[in-house]
């Protein structure tokens, strides 16, 4: 009686295929089942089950190291393979390369600096429990503002400790500037008033010192690192004295702890931290004492760290009581200013998390999110592009390797093989890309720096997790690459392959697609780049309403206003008559300088908020601004420092008719006359409208700037002779200076830092785009060399050579640019909408691109195709 037929253990069977590089399938599974059957038919199935689990005890540990050694045998091979054949196609190899790792090192770039961007504020502890506290003007319907302020009144910090329980602590800061000396010089430093708490509520490391004592004495003073190197070079700062002068007074401080500089990825920043108690040094005791307690004063911000538990919105809901119980003294006037009603707040407050400061755009002075999902995105495509050229060159290279395959599937190798070979190549080619990416990264990284204002270093990427994205990235990009060609070659049979019947070629519709995606994106990027370009020459040349060519602006040395006035007019006496002066005027602020920003002017039942310039009489003739109607200031009317220059948007604002002679009250208390109204000019950036401004000469009120307009065929004796006669008059006092056309050219270094790295981006894109064309040309002629020699032997002349190759490419691009333009224009005119001067989107912009990317192909195309239609036929024809 035969013995019913069973398999063997199912376990035991599977780690035969698992540890032998055949699977098992040639002779060790066939070999073990027959035994077992002999077995099972001879002695029974349980003692040809003990025989199958006895045997594979047995064999485990040599089958696994059989499994390792084979293992390692193969990829060694794989390796050898690929190493060899990177060498033999040296430059397919080069092309794809350095293609992927520009494209990776644009990726780096860009990742470097969004992870900074989304890292600051994140290093504090408890940093979960921080908040700032922000303020929003409210309308008469109850609704925020588009922006919040970031600054309150100092008193706010302990009214809401002592209104809210569940507040821990609160840290207030306030930047000033003084006089520092540093040997026979003196400079001109800002520092932070803050509170006691600074260093043991923010998480900011001290080299020396103590966190919980180095605040708390009025006369004490924290130096970062690099300041205490720069004024106590070689030496240990700790209880050294600084004189400091703030204004005209002058104290000394005994340096009391020494700081690690703070991080670059901080929003809190200072290298020089007093007690906020010495705010009365800076403008006597009594500005002190209102300075602390006046509710209308919102200059300086505050900080708060709530118990555990608590709920930041339960706080925000009682907001409303807070800010009648303490500000009701002010509110009043609040209320006037932003036109609510009596029974409405005129502003609330919330409080936003340490670690959203810097990207929170809601919040004036933060920076965009918008800018790192921009950058992410042209990061994205640079690495498409890089990748579809990666993916077309591999296409293309494994199909001229046709004879190799079948040959090698002749001689037994199996589809996994296969697949493992072409993966491994496109592996090694990646990670070769991810290290010369790495390698290029370091080079440009500190010219990007300087871009992008950053301090960026390369320790990022050696992360943990920023390694494995790379490395993952790199794998995924190679196995995908490897992929496609791998699975199609490995399905043919060995006879097809070796007589060419199915071959992968750059003429699939998947190579077309994708030429013309990779294009269609590096032309998306030209468009905006030149857009971009555009629009910021544009801002750069336009005629302003005024002269800022050869302007200098020099900083008074004073910070009394009176004390300014009259040394304005000393160093204007001492420099008017030198022979490279044009002309001298003093004022309060340079138009690319702080602007008196929300002074508010009343007539009859109207308010508006100003800017206000207190200017000397030929203000206007230095700055060749022109009268639209009325008459300047004049010295030799009395009655002028009650008169007043108004522009037309201020006008405009008020709604009168017929301004000359009308009277308007500055802060609802000082009367001044119009005497005179001016053309519109831009003293901001070109992105915002025309505010109202107001020009006046009232001696008692403040003085900070000289402007200078100098003859610029000597500008370096100029400065000479201004900086001499400078320190002849005030020798104790620093030599600020500046250029007018460069501080208002400063308006627009965002929109250059942009301009600049999408500029350098679409460089790459292009350059990989090209080499793509160049490899797939380079490969398209091998191909066709027998075609071409066929054609040039029964009379095709070199152009239609040229032409037979390039046609199809001059399509692809055309193409491109078709796809990428409407995108182009789309994305660029949402961008340019938030300028109220701006450039319009012309065809020339487009039609310049095209021409461009036309003829980079076309020059990529034809130094190959031009080559190969020279040769000799003769030579075309021997080829197999």
């Amino acid at each position: 009686m035969k013995s019913k037929k069973t398999k063997p253990p199912i376990l035991f069977e599977w780690l035969i295929k698992v540890f032998f590089p055949d699977n098992g399938s040639y002779s060790t599974v066939g070999d073990m089942q027959e035994q077992y059957s002999y077995i099972n038919s001879t002695e029974g199935l349980f003692a040809a089950k003990w025989w199958y689990t006895k045997e594979m005890l047995k064999s485990i540990i040599p089958l696994f190291t059989h499994a390792i050694y084979w293992g390692i045998e193969m990829l060694l091979n794989y390796l050898k393979l690929s190493f060899r054949n990177l060498t033999r196609y040296k430059l397919f190899s080069f092309i794809n390369i350095i293609g992927l790792a520009l494209g990776l090192t644009c990726t780096i770039l860009i990742f470097l600096f969004v992870q900074d961007e989304l890292s600051y504020d994140s290093f504090h502890e408890n940093g979960d429990r921080m908040y700032r506290v922000i303020s929003f003007d409210l309308d008469n319907s109850g609704n925020r503002s588009e922006r919040a302020s970031r600054n309150l009144p100092l008193i706010t910090g302990p009214e809401l400790a002592e209104y809210y329980p569940e507040i821990e602590s609160y840290n207030r800061q306030r930047y000033g500037a003084g006089l520092f000396r540093n040997g026979n010089e003196l400079n001109n430093e800002y520092f932070v008033y803050t509170d006691p708490n600074f260093f043991t509520m923010f998480s900011f490391e001290l080299l020396a010192g103590n966190p919980e004592t180095c605040l708390s004495s009025e006369n004490s003073i924290v130096l970062t690192k690099e300041y205490a190197d720069k004024y106590f070079a070689g030496e240990n700062p700790l209880n050294k004295e600084m004189a400091v002068r703030f204004g005209e007074l002058e104290k000394v401080f005994t340096v009391s702890a020494i700081a690690e500089n703070l991080p670059s990825n901080s929003t809190i920043f200072g290298n020089i931290f007093i007690n906020v108690n010495n705010l009365r040094m800076f403008n006597g005791t009594e500005e002190y004492t209102r300075k602390l307690t006046f509710h209308g004063d919102f200059s300086s911000r505050i900080y708060l760290k709530l118990a555990e538990g608590s709920n930041p919105l339960a706080l925000e809901r009682r907001i409303g009581s807070f800010i009648n119980q303490y500000f009701f003294s002010e509110l009043d006037k609040m209320r006037k200013y932003n036109e609510v009603d009596a029974d409405k707040l005129p502003f609330t407050l919330a409080l936003q998390k340490l670690e959203n400061m810097h990207l929170d755009s809601f919040v004036r002075g933060a920076s965009d999110i918008q800018y790192s999902y921009i950058l992410s995105g042209i990061a994205l495509i640079v690495l498409l592009i890089a990748c579809i050229n990666f993916v077309n060159i591999s296409l293309a290279r494994f199909s001229t390797r046709f004879k190799e395959i079948g040959v090698r599937k002749l001689l037994g190798a199996v589809k996994s093989q296969l697949v493992k070979q072409f993966w491994s190549e496109s592996v090694l080619i990646t990670s070769l890309s991810l290290l010369v990416g790495l390698l290029v990264t370091y080079f440009l990284l500190p010219t990007f720096n300087e871009v992008a204002r950053k301090n960026l270093s390369l320790d990022a990427v050696f992360t943990s997790s920023s390694l494995y994205f790379f490395i993952s990235l790199a794998l995924i990009v190679g196995i995908a690459a490897g992929s496609f060609p791998a699975l199609i070659m490995s399905r043919l049979q060995p006879a097809q392959i070796i007589r060419g019947v199915q071959k992968v070629s750059g003429k699939s519709i998947i190579t077309k697609s994708s030429v013309v995606i990779q294009f269609a994106l590096s032309v998306f990027l030209l468009v905006s780049t030149y857009i971009l370009s555009s629009q910021i020459n544009y801002m750069l040349t336009k005629d302003l309403g005024f002269q800022k060519n050869g302007i200098m602006v020099i900083e008074l040395p004073h910070s009394d206003s009176r004390m300014n006035y009259k040394a304005a007019q000393l160093y204007k006496n001492e420099i008017n008559n030198n022979p490279g002066i044009k002309s001298v005027s003093y004022t309060n602020a340079s138009f690319a300088g702080n602007h008196s920003q929300g002074s508010y002017c009343y007539y009859e039942d109207k308010q508006i908020a100003t800017y206000r310039y207190n200017i000397d009489y030929n203000y206007l003739e230095t700055m060749g601004i022109k009268l639209f109607s009325g008459r300047m200031l004049s010295e030799k009317r009395s009655t002028d420092t009650a008169a007043i220059i108004v522009n037309k948007a201020f006008v405009k604002e008020m709604g009168i008719d017929d301004p000359l002679n009308k009277v308007v009250k500055l802060h609802d208390e000082i009367p001044l006359t119009i005497v005179g109204v001016i053309k519109d000019i831009n003293f901001q950036s070109l992105a915002d409208n025309i505010m109202p401004a107001i020009f006046y000469h009232i001696p008692s009120e403040s003085w900070n700037t000289m402007l200078v307009n100098m003859n610029t065929s000597d500008i370096a004796g100029n400065i000479d002779f201004l900086k001499s006669t400078f320190y002849n008059l005030f020798p104790a006092k620093p030599f600020e200076y500046s250029f007018l056309d460069e501080d208002i050219n400063s308006f627009y270094r965002k929109e250059k830092r942009w301009n600049t790295i999408i500029t350098a981006s679409s460089v790459f894109a292009l350059l990989i785009a090209c080499m793509g064309i160049f490899a797939l040309t380079s490969i398209s002629v091998v191909k066709r060399t027998k075609e071409i020699g066929v054609r040039k032997v029964l009379g095709a002349s070199t152009l239609q050579m040229v032409n037979l190759v390039t046609r199809e490419f001059v399509i692809f691009v055309v193409i491109a640019n078709l796809i990428a333009w409407p995108f182009a224009y789309y994305v660029m005119n949402s961008y340019l909408a938030d300028y109220v001067y701006r450039i319009s989107i012309d065809a020339h912009h487009f039609i310049i691109v095209g021409i461009l990317s036309l003829i980079t192909a076309l020059t990529t195309v034809f130094s190959l195709t031009f080559r190969a239609s020279r040769a000799n036929p003769v030579d075309s024809l021997k080829v197999e």
